[in-house]
């Protein structure tokens, strides 16, 4: 798929948000804010289905576009831009990509809309990234499932719909894990006491599910016993490389309000953007944000062309999140004290990426997934 002009795509989202009139510029991360206001927003103005297909309600949008979309929307809301890509891909894309004809008809334009939030349930108390390991199993009963577990840590879940869940479906040898559809209304699934969102952070309403003799029908698998990990890997890819646009948007941001504040801010006589040290930091981070944003567009490009991202989207998210802490060190270096006393405050820009740099897998992994495909090179070499 052809990708439209970056210029064209930014346009038109700033164009439908200026249009709407009620776009929220950092509103104070007030989750009940959030979602009584911003939600239904992104859903009217199609936010939600970017990379849903247009004859599922979507626009379609390639890879490209969306993270140049969701770099844009940042730009003004990271918390709007976090829910975006947690609906769409970890929540929404397996649906799109692995789901069977009835699933997509029943889920895809509710999806695009915003009718029902999605979310995705694989990490469990005392397992994070090893999926190897997991507890939460699927017995089969007839042509239902019964699953047993805790997911923790889920984005969205306070508000989701729907979750799609990885359960280990037991045979002779080993659990095979496996990806599966639940309703939130479903009677054997409660929400969890955990909390995982406080407040200020990007996450609005983060939280855990329990699983108690939870009957699922087999229509409800996503794709095919034992195949959780070609649902997972797709839609983990593209998040953990949209992630890293919206630190992109977030970290351009920052520098935008670190050059304004320069211009006014007066020391000694004169603004301190006359000053070689705070010309050098505005310098760096304009050089961490561009080569950040290129690495990002790399990863989406490579997805597009229908190759794996494990390792693009590894160094895309992996350098991202670093300088996105950087970037966020460094503004609140520059504005000093005012640093705190500023709407929105100028540390949040620092506190979002260093959560970046464990959502989604932590810096640890990204370096232990890249560092596999430079030791793989050598030995075919």
């Amino acid at each position: 798929m052809k990708s439209l002009d970056e210029t064209q795509i930014r346009e038109e989202i700033l164009q439908k948000i200026k249009s709407h009139g009620k776009f929220p510029d950092n509103h104070g991360r007030d989750v009940a804010v959030f979602w009584e206001k911003t939600w239904p927003m992104l859903g009217e103005l199609g936010f939600l289905g970017f990379l849903i297909s247009k004859e599922n309600g979507g626009r379609g949008y390639s890879a490209q576009e969306y993270v140049i979309a969701l770099e844009t929307i940042a730009g003004l809301d990271p918390m709007a831009a976090y829910v975006i890509n947690e609906h769409s891909t970890i929540g929404g894309l397996g649906v799109s990509t692995t789901g069977s004809q009835l699933q997509k008809d029943k889920y895809l334009d509710k999806l695009a809309t915003g009718k029902i939030l999605a979310g995705f349930g694989l990490t469990e108390p005392g397992h994070g990234s090893d999926v190897t390991s997991l507890k939460t199993t699927a017995v089969k009963d007839g042509g239902n499932y019964l699953i047993n577990g805790k997911k923790i840590h889920i984005s969205l879940a306070e508000q989701a719909d729907i979750f799609t869940v990885v359960a280990g479906v037991p045979t002779d040898e080993k659990n095979l894990n496996t990806a599966f559809l639940i309703e939130k209304a479903n009677p054997g699934l409660r929400m969890g006491e955990e909390n995982s969102s406080p407040e200020g952070y990007l996450i609005p309403g983060a939280g855990s599910i329990e699983m108690d003799n939870c009957v699922v029908g087999a229509d409800m698998m996503l794709g095919e016993v034992g195949k959780a990990g070609k649902v997972s890997r797709g839609v983990l890819e593209i998040g953990r490389f949209g992630l890293a646009s919206i630190y992109v948007g977030n970290s351009q941001t920052a520098l935008n309000l670190c050059v304004q504040y320069a211009h006014k801010r007066n020391q000694f006589g004169k603004p301190i953007s006359n000053y070689q040290a705070i010309q050098f930091k505005l310098a760096d981070m304009r050089v961490g944000i561009q080569a950040a944003r290129l690495l990002v567009r790399d990863a989406a490009r490579i997805y597009d062309e229908g190759k794996s991202t494990i390792e693009s989207g590894a160094m895309a998210k992996l350098f991202t999140t670093e300088m996105a802490r950087n970037v966020g060190i460094e503004a609140i270096q520059i504005h000093g004290g005012h640093s705190y006393l500023a709407d929105p405050p100028i540390d949040w820009f620092m506190r979002d990426a260093k959560m970046g740099e464990i959502l989604g897998g932590t810096s640890e992994v990204m370096r232990m997934l890249i560092s596999r495909k430079v030791l793989a090179s050598q030995e075919e070499s």
